[in-house]
């Protein structure tokens, strides 16, 4: 089968501000029509570009949010750490009422963690805000945007999180707590005491740090009173020594070829397991995708992989870091953990992995007491394989474009009648599924409309004759 490669990125967006948020990044992406990927690569802004970060950027909503900006005469630039999110087509250069996307150099940024910076002749750019302002009483900070900063930064770990602090100005004691119910925190915020816990602590410098300050909105009216001193935010000083690698490069991947491959999946079980590479394992490896693995707890077909030289074909995945596969190994119950040779493996994008990095697969535990991968069982109507499961997979798989999902499905053997549509209000899927067109499209194109047939409501489906009904 010939598979066109993952297309290239048009370009790379640095994120200082809150689309270091995953979350916020995807939702600002869809709002405003263009293409991000999902996952950012962590990085630093080195003082020698000449920007500085602070709350000084104000916007819509009567708030002042934190971003970068050219230093000014008399101010001190100092090193930026963000990530970097490959984006495509033109969309991200529509005009802009709050601010403008300028070019910036490749050679001022560098790696803090163990995936390297993209290639040098793919251009680099950033959003500045044009409005610059400290905070005031009507410009305040805002408890839930800070939210979203450090909860993003934490999708990298604490120390990117503490550098992220530690290297944004003009924090101020107009600071609002606007979380939702913001006397009962953990209701819409259960990260609040790990949040609170570095805004504590971070910024070091007490002169920089006004978390002391913070108010509730009943208690922020004072804010306002005529005699408020004016505050005189400063910038923090570049950090000396400079910070180098925030995380060593990890020794142990998981190649992920089924759910896994789907970020928000990954991080359900590991928060800080965002990151991965798409790869291909190709077919000298001896494995085989497919629904071959009854998992007895759910009564369902989950994807395994089939230890068969004679059928063995290409499978395409990500592959991702995972220091405790102690946990992982608990996760993947049913399944043995093997390495897979590197010799195997196929990078499907610029990025790569670290030289010493070794590749681990989980495969199914044989029912016969044999070898791992050998002697699976195929789905039954005992053990369907579930459309909920499948939605999972495809939405990874098309993270990384739909040439990638088309291979997803294109090399997955198993599929059968024992295919039960279990979507909530699966009669009415855009109720909780709004990407259903997409997937459904997807599978018919690569299945054929006979094969995307045998799929089946709950009601059809236990309707199957008692031939069919092997459990």
């Amino acid at each position: 089968m010939s598979v066109p490669p993952i297309r290239p990125p048009t370009g790379f967006l640095f994120a200082p501000n809150f689309l270091v948020n995953t979350a916020y990044r995807s939702k600002l992406a869809q709002a405003g029509g263009f293409e991000l990927d999902g996952v950012g690569l962590p990085c630093r802004l080195r003082r020698e570009a000449g920007f500085v970060r602070g709350w000084f950027a104000r916007v819509n909503g009567l708030q002042t949010t934190v971003n970068a900006r050219p230093a000014a005469a008399g101010e001190r630039a100092h090193d930026i750490n963000g990530v970097l999110t490959a984006f495509y087509g033109d969309g991200l250069f529509r005009p802009a009422n709050d601010g403008e996307i300028v070019p910036m150099d490749p050679a001022f940024f560098e790696p803090v963690g163990w995936q390297e910076l993209p290639p040098a002749d793919l251009p680099i750019w950033m959003f500045v805000a044009r409005d610059h302002a400290p905070p005031d009483a009507h410009f305040p900070i805002l408890q839930s945007g800070v939210d979203l900063v450090v909860q993003g930064c934490l999708e990298y770990g604490e120390a990117f999180a503490i550098e992220y602090l530690e290297s944004c100005g003009f924090w101020s004691r107009f600071w609002l707590d606007d979380r939702e119910v913001a006397r009962r925190p953990w209701v819409h915020q259960p990260a609040w005491q790990r949040i609170d816990r570095l805004l504590a602590t971070h910024p070091r410098d007490p002169e920089q740090n006004t978390f002391a300050a913070r108010r509730l909105p009943e208690a922020y009216g004072e804010r306002f009173g005529p005699r408020q001193p004016i505050e005189s935010p400063a910038l923090p000083q570049p950090l000396d020594p400079r910070p180098g690698l925030l995380v060593e490069p990890p020794e142990h991947f998981v190649f992920g070829f089924g759910s896994l491959i789907n970020t928000e999946s990954r991080r359900a079980s590991n928060p800080e397991a965002g990151a991965a590479v798409p790869v291909r394992v190709q077919a000298s490896a001896g494995l085989r995708r497919g629904w071959n693995f009854q998992a007895p707890a759910a009564r369902l077909t989950a994807l395994g992989l089939e230890r068969d030289p004679r059928s063995s074909a290409t499978i395409n995945g990500v592959v991702y870091p995972c220091e405790d596969l102690a946990s992982l190994d608990e996760r993947e119950s049913g399944y043995a953990r093997r390495e897979l040779s590197r010799a195997d493996l196929r990078f499907l994008s610029w990025k790569r992995l670290p030289p010493a990095a070794r590749v681990w697969v989980y495969v199914p535990d044989s029912p016969t007491g044999g070898d791992p991968g050998t002697d699976l069982a195929a789905a039954s109507f005992g053990y369907p394989v579930l459309q909920s499961y499948i939605d999972v997979c495809v939405l990874g798989a098309l993270e990384h474009g739909e040439a990638f999902a088309l291979e997803f499905l294109e090399t997955t053997a198993g599929w059968s009648r024992y295919w039960l549509n279990d979507r909530k209000l699966a009669r009415r899927p855009w109720v909780h599924q709004p990407r259903y067109r997409e997937i459904d499209a997807l599978l018919a194109r690569a299945l054929g409309d006979e094969v995307f047939a045998l799929r089946r409501l709950s009601v059809e489906y236990g309707l199957l004759v008692p031939g069919e009904r092997t459990d």
